[in-house]
């Protein structure tokens, strides 16, 4: 029998489909076809060096001014006037800028907090700054703490010891719900207030919750007093038609259309006002402005901000009638409405016989 001459070694994919294992699917394998393409390889390569680099801390090259170039480059927005915080943080971001590394370096904090004095109610409190990060870390820097009695001209630490400055300037009332939220700058006056607002809500259910709501029928002073505009009026229930108060309560914070909010200022609406000498003058004027005060909110890009005023305003009120502060209340309601008319251009103006009331 003539003995066949061996084979030659095979090459290319002859050889590398021979040398497969019985069973192997055809084709390049992932890790040979990672292997074996430059492409592949090379993102490879580029995925691992970033994620390596994702996982290290980033450095940051800039370091925190000291303490007298803070002092000297922020001196001109120093102010202990109430309720400059959210200029005078802006100003300070922008003075900060050219000292950090980029603007994802510069924030603005909010704080909140509720105050009781000691009487089973409570206000809400706020207060902002700015929030700079440098190679040493991220600092607090406030140039309007001295607007609370004994804070400091300047301050720049950290959140916490911040957090505990504010709060602790407080006084003699006792301060809770401490809460914090940052934001990007500028946050204006508006703003901050909506979110305050919102905030207070919830922390106002809190401080009922612990206490009997009891209603005080005593009315302050003589029921002659006069008052000119505005009224606490109807809630828009019953004709269907349009109410800034009912929107404020139900549309934008989802209360239910008879919550302990709308059924206090109807109940006001229905005794107490209409008992005045110009009660029926006043609610005249509310019926004749609220509809078109309504689509002037709607309308405009504050619409938000405007109902969370409007819902704010509602909750000072109420509590007042709780006390019996009616009149209170009333004026409250009457600087809300007036407040409005002067930022809406669109909004109506009180009617003549209302104003002659």
């Amino acid at each position: 029998m003539k003995e066949k001459a061996p084979r030659e070694p095979q090459s290319g994919r002859k050889a590398a489909v021979a040398a497969r294992a019985p069973g192997t699917p055809a084709g390049p394998q992932p890790a040979d076809a990672l292997q074996h393409s430059p492409v592949l390889s090379a993102q490879g390569k580029r995925m691992a060096q970033l994620l390596e680099r994702g996982r290290k801390p980033l450095q940051r090259v800039k370091s925190r001014p000291t303490s007298d170039e803070l002092k000297h480059l922020l001196a001109g927005l120093v102010s202990g006037q109430k309720g400059s915080c959210c200029d005078k943080a802006t100003g300070v971001y922008t003075l900060l800028r050219k000292t950090v590394d980029g603007s994802d370096d510069l924030r603005g904090v909010l704080l909140t907090w509720a105050e009781d004095a000691g009487t089973g109610d409570f206000q809400m409190g706020n207060h902002t700054a700015t929030v700079a990060t440098w190679a040493e870390g991220t600092f607090v820097v406030d140039t309007t703490a001295s607007q609370f009695d004994g804070g400091p001209a300047i301050f720049v630490g950290s959140l916490a010891d911040w957090i505990s400055l504010i709060t602790g300037l407080q006084g003699s009332r006792a301060v809770s719900h401490v809460s914090h939220s940052l934001s990007n700058l500028p946050l204006s006056n508006s703003r901050m207030l909506s979110r305050t607002a919102n905030l207070a809500y919830d922390v106002e259910q809190e401080f009922k919750s612990k206490k009997d709501e009891k209603s005080d029928e005593k009315t302050e002073g003589s029921d002659e007093k006069t008052v000119s505009g505005g009224t606490l009026g109807k809630s828009g229930a019953g004709g269907g038609k349009k109410c800034f108060l009912t929107s404020a309560c139900v549309d934008f914070r989802g209360l239910p259309d008879d919550c302990h909010e709308l059924t206090v200022l109807r109940a006001l609406r229905d005794g107490w006002m209409r008992a005045q000498p110009q009660g029926p003058a006043l609610i005249e004027e509310y019926e004749a402005i609220a509809p078109a005060l309504v689509d002037a909110i709607d309308a405009s890009p504050e619409r938000d901000v405007f109902y969370a005023r409007i819902f704010a305003t509602v909750r000072g009120c109420v509590l007042n009638i709780g006390r019996g502060q009616r009149w209170q209340a009333l004026q409250a309601y009457i600087h809300m409405v007036r407040t409005l008319q002067s930022e809406l251009p669109t909004a109506p103006t009180a009617p003549a016989n209302a104003n002659a009331a």
